[in-house]
């Protein structure tokens, strides 16, 4: 019961991110919805199990993103990602590694004239 209230309340919450609160949405349209991936009436155990899936992974998404918000972590946004690590391309570039700040390497020299 405590836990259906935090979801009441994580879902009036402005500060809640809107994807999973979207998400929740989405399973209990799911839950009343005459189509099914798994039709109740063909497999009635689980077809019933996969409703109820797709609502109990929503909340328990919706739970843990607001587990910041509701323990006070700050108040505001949700502190920054950790920095990424590791090689590969893609992202905003930034600093080269492995030179250790070395200066970069001269321009090459103009070419003689040919005779």
């Amino acid at each position: 019961m405590e836990q259906l209230r935090r979801i009441v309340t994580l879902l009036r919450d402005p500060r809640t991110p809107k994807l999973p609160r979207l998400a929740l949405a989405l399973a209990a349209a799911y839950l009343i919805w005459p189509a099914d991936l798994v039709p109740e009436l063909i497999v009635p155990v689980a077809g019933y199990l996969d409703d109820l899936t797709f609502v109990w992974l929503a909340a328990r998404w919706l739970l843990k993103s607001g587990a910041s918000i509701n323990s006070g972590g700050g108040g505001g946004a949700p502190p920054p990602p950790p920095p990424r690590r590791g090689g590969g391309g893609g992202g905003a570039p930034g600093p080269r590694r492995g030179g250790g700040g070395a200066a970069p390497h001269p321009p090459n020299p103009p070419l003689a004239p040919r005779e």
